[in-house]
């Protein structure tokens, strides 16, 4: 199970998760955002994902992805391979499971280029850009009424990580199958801001450098 959100800020992209896993028989940690060329290296575009529902599928799409997109140059390019990755996961792979339930899984997406910052939320074989804010998983319903009344747009990303960190608490704290630790990433198009400036153990990802933070 899972809460993951994407708040788009003043200046950047917030993404956050937790990191329980849960199956019939146990639970453990395991990061659920996964990245693409985090330092921003050359002119190839910086994506960071988070996934909920079965992960497996939400690791096997990211990784398809991350392949099919390894050598673009444009955010829009990996826009592309995003929306037609989905569709063939379903097409090949969730149309013929075996069993039911088929399996599910929804992903947040934020890229940024040289020239912009999208954030890109999937639901089934959909692929919806994100104006101010979205939240997956098994905990978004409560994430939503916490978020509530939210103009991202107008925070910076530095409060609207403090708070993530608030929704992420609350929501561990009242859903069963949300929990571990939180994982956050901040995108800003074009300025670095010191680990001091932010929140304890962070690190910034803006042109040509990384901010992670843990949690």
């Amino acid at each position: 199970m899972t809460i993951a959100a994407g708040f788009f800020c003043q200046d950047g992209i917030v993404i956050c998760a937790d990191s329980e896993v849960s199956t019939d028989f146990e639970k453990f940690d395991e990061s659920k955002i996964f990245t693409q060329n985090p330092d921003g290296a050359g002119d190839a575009p910086t994506v960071v994902f988070a996934g909920s529902g079965w992960l497996d599928f939400v690791k096997m799409t990211v990784d398809k992805v991350r392949n099919e997109s390894a050598f673009v140059t444009h955010g829009y390019e990996v826009e592309e391979i995003l929306e037609k990755t989905i569709l063939n996961v379903h097409r090949k792979h969730i149309r013929y499971y075996p069993v039911e339930p088929k399996p599910f899984f929804s992903l947040l997406v934020g890229i940024r280029d040289q020239n912009s910052l999208s954030l890109f939320l999937t639901a089934g074989t959909a692929v919806n850009r994100v104006p101010e804010y979205a939240c997956i998983g098994v905990g978004d319903t409560l994430a939503h009424y916490l978020s509530r009344g939210l103009t991202p747009q107008r925070e910076s990303s530095q409060e609207a990580a403090l708070l993530a960190v608030q929704i992420l608490d609350q929501v561990k704290k009242n859903v069963t199958g949300c929990g571990g630790s939180s994982v956050k990433f901040l995108f800003f198009p074009n300025k670095v801001r010191s680990p001091e400036s932010l929140l304890e153990n962070c690190w910034i990802l803006s042109i040509g450098h990384t901010i992670w933070a843990g949690f």
